[in-house]
């Protein structure tokens, strides 16, 4: 499990980086699968962040990209969306595995 946090155009304090670790390891809790986790923040203008996480597991990437004026918020929003794509990846691959069992029985 490895985390990495890169900005761009903006200098990301100790103290946010600390609190950005925090929410995105509850990823590794809930997905434990994934290997790697990258999250690209990049300040597009004066009011307006843009948090783009990068996923691998499995031998898949997932990106998700979200935009807004909090930056915080913004990365909220980002780990919200890409813990929905996982849970749905997660149940479509079970429902796959169980597919072929019941068509064969």
């Amino acid at each position: 499990m490895s985390l990495s946090i890169m900005s761009e155009h903006f200098e990301l304090s100790p103290e946010l980086r600390a609190q950005l670790e925090r929410k995105l390891k509850k990823i590794f809790e809930l997905a434990p699968k994934v290997t790697h986790l990258k999250l690209f923040l990049k300040r597009e203008n004066k009011n307006q962040f843009e948090a783009k996480i990068l996923v691998h597991f499995n031998h898949r990437d997932i990106i998700c990209e979200e935009r807004g004026p909090n930056l915080v918020t913004v990365v909220l929003n980002a780990r919200t969306r890409l813990l929905r794509q996982l849970t749905s990846q997660k149940k479509r691959r079970a429902s796959r595995r169980k597919s072929p069992l019941s068509a064969a029985g």
